[in-house]
């Protein structure tokens, strides 16, 4: 199960609202980048891929590692080798492995799609090194991130399709991953000591989903494309999951000794950042939390 399915679990959710009072931070009054595309959840994954680049380009303590857009390919890969592959004119379920399941093809050949989405995966690391060679952030580089965004989500999904529009091009969707990143504040990413990107908390192997978006410094932050003009409960709810498994676990690559002291949340549509300093009292009861939670995970039970 995900971070997110057991956030939303009535006691996790009232036990880790006992940690923290979001910051009173006076939000915009009108978002700078307004929605412009159909699919604002695919955005919003976009822009963590095209932000992550950007970062990436302008600071060099920035350590990536693999996209989970490249996992997304390693798993069309496996589903095939188990019997078939996902799309969503089929409907036969022909073979299982683990929670993945492969179904029969009815117009397409599942070697094909793999080789689509190599290519498709290989086009995008082109566009990504040309940029950091360049930081010309072009229309192709926005195509790329969106892209990825779509092999992400077939990673992560539950019970994934291959999208039927993998391959066409959305123009408003570049049109708004461009316009987010014109009005990124560089200062606000700035590191002085390490930048992760895409951190994977050591204590995914209890759920899935365990990867923030970055970590720099002290800080542990989330980004967020949303219409809201400040974040809600439920996104400090993640972070703070998100915070509480790296006090059990730490963050693969970062020393167990490094601390995790501010929590931030940086709304790209209003280029607002939101934190939060946390207090000796937090990071003790983050550290019971997540000993509570991963109790109780292991059991089955969140009673």
């Amino acid at each position: 199960m995900s971070v997110d399915f057991f956030i939303r679990k009535p006691p996790v959710r009232r036990r880790i609202r006992r940690l923290y009072l979001p910051p009173d931070v006076t939000p915009r009054r009108d978002p700078l980048v307004p929605v412009l595309s159909e699919n604002p959840r695919l955005i919003g994954t976009a822009f963590d891929y095209a932000l992550r680049f950007y970062i990436k380009r302008h600071n060099d303590k920035a350590r990536d590692k693999e996209w989970i857009a490249e996992k997304g390919v390693r798993r069309i890969e496996d589903l095939i080798k188990s019997g078939g592959c996902l799309h969503k004119q089929c409907g036969t379920v022909v073979g299982q492995s683990g929670n993945m399941v492969a179904m029969a093809m009815t117009d397409r050949d599942p070697n094909k799609t793999l080789r689509e989405v190599k290519t498709l995966l290989k086009q995008s690391r082109y566009q990504y090194l040309e940029y950091l060679s360049t930081g010309i952030a072009s229309r192709d580089l926005m195509q790329a991130c969106y892209s990825l965004a779509k092999l992400d989500r077939f990673y992560r999904a539950f019970q994934p399709l291959v999208p039927e529009d993998l391959y066409e091009i959305d123009e408003k969707a570049i049109d708004e991953l461009l316009a987010l990143l014109r009005v990124v504040d560089l200062d606000l990413f700035s590191a002085k000591r390490r930048c992760f990107l895409n951190p994977v908390l050591r204590a995914g192997h209890i759920v899935y989903g365990a990867d923030a978006d970055l970590l720099i410094d002290d800080r542990l932050i989330e980004i967020k494309v949303s219409r809201s003009r400040k974040p809600g409960l439920r996104d400090w709810d993640q972070l703070f999951a998100y915070y509480c498994l790296y006090q059990i676990g730490g963050v693969e690559g970062l020393n167990r000794r490094t601390r995790i002291q501010r929590l931030g949340i940086y709304n790209a549509r209003y280029a607002q950042y939101f934190e939060m300093v946390l207090i000796p009292e937090q990071m003790d009861y983050g550290k019971s939390f997540a000993e509570w939670l991963v109790k109780r995970i292991s059991s089955k039970t969140l009673k």
